[in-house]
């Protein structure tokens, strides 16, 4: 089967969504000569959709949280993953990695931990760890939240798994000298 995900991050579901969907699937079809059956196309939302856009559309909760289907003949051909409201379990960690609510994406982020991201293939865990590294890194989106919405002993938590995600030249940016050998005994320092 092919899959297409049509990722929503600036926006939430709408009208221009759907048909921006309907338009990759169906040049996606063309070219590669395949049948409805073959294809399947998914809108992710990183925010949650507006009920009024939801009910608009005939989208109704199908199964587990987070996943909207409608029965509507063009809209059934899209269903609606809203990465806010996927469980926390491990088949929805990756993805809610670019959810728009910060809680979301941390806890996404520690749970999948350095482990998770390692286990990835090559040309997707680059991409992720580049990811994870603009949004928490320093100065990143999260930097407020990680300030002010976790306790101490979480933060140490988070500086501990994105100690992992860096090279040794990243970890040392921006210290002095004296902060770079700081612990180190007098035979370690050259």
């Amino acid at each position: 089967a092919h899959i297409i995900l049509e990722y929503k991050h600036t926006e939430s579901l709408n009208r221009d969504a759907i048909l921006q969907a309907g338009g990759y699937r169906i040049f996606y079809k063309k070219r590669n000569e395949l049948t409805d059956e073959e294809i399947d196309t998914f809108i992710i939302s990183s925010m949650t959709p507006i009920r009024r856009t939801l009910d608009a559309h005939e989208y109704a909760p199908a199964g587990p949280p987070g996943i909207f289907r409608s029965p509507r003949r063009l809209e059934e051909l899209f269903p609606v993953l809203s990465l806010n409201d996927l469980s926390d379990e491990a088949h929805n960690l990756l993805v809610k990695l670019f959810a728009s609510k910060s809680k979301k994406r941390l806890t996404a982020l520690m749970k999948l931990g350095w482990e998770g991201i390692r286990a990835l293939p090559g040309t997707l865990r680059d991409h992720v760890l580049r990811s994870v590294k603009l949004i928490f890194g320093l100065g990143g989106d999260e930097m407020e939240y990680i300030q002010t919405g976790l306790t101490p002993e979480e933060r140490t938590d988070f500086v501990k798994l994105m100690a992992q995600f860096m090279t040794p030249e990243e970890r040392v940016a921006g210290l002095a000298p004296e902060e770079r050998v700081a612990g180190l005994a007098p035979e370690e320092r050259m």
